[in-house]
């Protein structure tokens, strides 16, 4: 895929929903200044709730979280990732920008610095958002969230395995005992993708993964999926499991049940804000040391 063809520009936005993290003194610090620098822009502001206290005291109005998700044309995450992957749960349909004020900022991309050049862009219509690949988890027929990052079927036990029938459009590929799988997208493979072996995949690839997590077998590899294809996990036994989508648990698994996995039709779009290709990305983000 050409990386091009899956960016486009955004049009000048007139009203931003800010979603700082809700939790931490420096985030809402921070958003208060986005607040002004968006007004400023002559932008509308609005804040949802109850995803940020009425209290925080940004200095925007206070607006339902429909509201604001069916009014806004962007949404500034203020915080870090995880900010952003929380933001994502109610505003999927809307382009999301991240400012960075947490530990990690791979996906939360602007700088504390750069504010006021992001209000001047959005309000100029120079920002540049960027499809990216999301997956739908379901149980029982039942649509359970969608995940920009991934999917995790987890042990819910500490010190015992858990055994998973892994089916590809309904062919039998394997049964792991594991801790866990990962299904995750290219997006999300430098999350606990990276940290369980899997590889770095480039955004733009058009593809999702399954990895183990600390399997009990000869097979400790990730498998490659394109993105017509749908994943069966199925557990096995007496013990139970839980279905995690970007780190919130969505459901639980007994004897018997299981969840399907795929490629989903509606993309995230994620304003992209440095020229950087990906290797400059990873590292920054992971403190890689510069090759030259």
């Amino acid at each position: 895929m050409d990386p091009s063809s899956s960016r486009h520009p955004l049009p000048a936005a007139r009203k931003v929903a800010v979603v700082p993290h809700p939790h931490r003194a420096t985030a809402l610090a921070v958003a208060a200044d986005v607040v002004s620098a968006f007004a400023a822009a002559g932008i509308d502001v609005v804040v949802p709730a109850p995803v940020v206290p009425a209290e925080a005291g940004l200095g925007a109005p206070v607006v339902p979280l429909d509201e604001a998700v069916s009014s806004a044309d962007l949404v500034a995450c203020v915080g870090g990732d995880g900010t952003l992957l929380r933001a994502f749960v109610d505003f999927a349909s809307v382009p999301l920008v991240g400012v960075h004020c947490g530990e990690l900022g791979y996906l939360a991309e602007v700088r504390v610095a750069e504010i006021g050049e992001l209000a001047r862009r959005a309000a100029a219509g120079e920002l540049v958002g960027e499809r990216r690949s999301t997956l739908a988890v379901e149980k029982d027929g039942r649509s359970l969230a969608l995940a920009l990052n991934d999917v995790v079927v987890d042990k819910r036990a500490a010190g015992r395995v858990i055994k998973l029938e892994v089916s590809v459009e309904g062919e039998a590929l394997t049964t792991f005992r594991v801790d866990g799988v990962i299904a995750c997208t290219p997006t999300g493979s430098t999350a606990y993708n990276f940290s369980a072996g899997g590889p770095v995949v480039d955004p733009q690839v058009d593809a999702f993964l399954i990895t183990p997590v600390a399997p009990h077998g000869l097979w400790d590899r990730s498998l490659v999926l394109p993105p017509t294809r749908t994943v069966r996990f199925r557990l096995i036994g007496d013990r139970h499991a839980s279905v995690l989508v970007d780190g919130r648990p969505v459901a639980e698994l007994a004897a018997d049940d299981d969840v399907e996995v795929g490629v989903s039709s509606q993309p995230a779009v994620l304003v992209r804000w440095a020229a950087e290709g990906v290797a400059t990305r990873l590292r920054s983000a992971f403190g890689w040391d510069d090759p030259r």
